[in-house]
Formats: structure tokens, C-alpha cells, sequence
């Protein structure tokens, strides 16, 4: 649902089977029929098959070939290659920053930076 740009109906279907259907479904079945931790998975498990279900109709009832056909314009499309090179770009570092980068974690990994040789000289300084 999320690649076809339905992630609204996705989030709708997924909130109301966990909290109108699941967790009052959950309570009838550990509180009112007495069923305990049992009757808790059980009423959490319905509710998620009761979502992959409708999540499963839905996605049967779209009409593929318009949505490849949508994909195809949009990547091929002026206006949605421009509004994807707006977006905010990546930070990128420079060869020196990442040589600096590595240069640290090395040195917190093989205990050989500032604090490493203080303890060191403290240690030798009390025996």
C-alpha cells in the first residue's frame, strides 16, 4: 500500500484493527469470557488477521495497470523529476573528515586516545 501512495488507508485500516477492533475484542475474550492471558493473544491475533485481511482486499481491488502507469509518468515526468532534486540533499564529508572519523574509533577501540593514557600513567604512577 505504502509503494502506490495509499499509506493514509494503510495507517486508517491498521489503528482501527488495533483499537475498536482488537483491544475490546482482547478484553471481552480475557475479562468477560475468562479466558486470561490466552483470551489477550488470542483478541491482538484476530485483530491482526482481521487487518491483513482487509489490507489483502484492498490491494486486490487496485487496478495495477494504472498504478504502473502513474509510476511510469512520474519518473519520466518533468515535474516529479524537479520536485525530487529539490529535496534536501544528503550531507556528504569531505576525504578529511572521514579520515578523522576513522582515526577516532580507532583509537576508542584500541584504547590508545587521551583518556587511555591517563589511566595508564595513573597506574603505573601507583605501583
Amino acid at each position: 500500500m505504502a509503494g502506490c501512495g495509499l499509506q493514509m488507508l494503510n495507517a486508517k485500516i491498521s489503528i482501527s484493527a488495533t483499537w475498536l477492533w482488537g483491544l475490546p475484542l482482547a478484553y471481552t475474550l480475557a475479562f468477560v469470557l475468562e479466558r486470561g492471558l490466552l483470551g489477550v493473544w488470542e483478541g491482538q491475533t484476530l485483530s491482526t488477521l482481521m487487518r491483513q485481511g482487509l489490507l489483502f482486499f484492498f490491494a486486490m481491488r487496485i487496478n495495477w495497470a494504472e498504478m504502473s502507469a502513474k509510476a511510469r509518468e512520474c519518473t519520466t515526468s518533468r515535474v516529479c523529476l524537479l520536485l525530487s532534486a529539490s529535496s534536501k540533499p544528503q550531507k556528504s564529508w569531505s576525504g578529511a573528515q572521514k579520515r578523522g572519523r576513522r582515526r577516532s574509533a580507532a583509537r576508542r577501540r584500541s584504547g590508545s586516545g587521551s583518556r587511555a593514557r591517563t589511566r595508564r600513567r595513573r597506574m603505573r604512577s601507583d605501583v
